[in-house]
């Protein structure tokens, strides 16, 4: 999940103004303490709690992120995972064909959904500088 260009230099900005410090102190045992920037802190977390960063900052700007699963029927049964990024009126941003939505909609895991999420968001934002 990396972001580049404009959305890149809005998160970090984002990221600083929402009261993060410019640097974190991190006490390791009581005897070291390391200074992290807060782009290398947020590096640091969990992929998963990144893209809950992600989410809120992609929201204040207007780009919603959202990824759901749906199971197939009959003998063969899968789970899929599929993504969407609406903007505030929760009309979908993304114009696919019908072959691009069909694969869209086959992502085998949520991870894999929630970093094309990020991608496609990422995209968007830098399409509209």
């Amino acid at each position: 999940m990396k972001l580049n260009g404009n959305s890149l230099e809005q998160f970090e900005k984002w990221l600083f103004d929402k009261r993060f410090e410019e640097s974190f102190l991190i006490d390791v045992d009581g005897t070291v303490v390391v200074a992290l920037g807060v782009l290398d802190f947020f590096k640091q977390l969990d992929v998963s709690m990144q893209y809950g960063v992600l989410v809120d900052f992609f929201e204040s700007v207007g780009l919603y992120l959202g990824v759901d699963s749906w199971a197939t029927c009959g003998n063969v049964k899968e789970t899929f995972f599929w993504f969407n990024v609406k903007d505030s009126n929760q009309e979908s941003l993304i114009k696919d064909t019908y072959q691009e939505s069909l694969i869209n909609s086959r992502n085998k895991t949520r991870p894999q959904a929630r970093t094309k999420a990020i991608e496609k968001a990422n995209e968007i934002l830098n399409s509209r500088v």
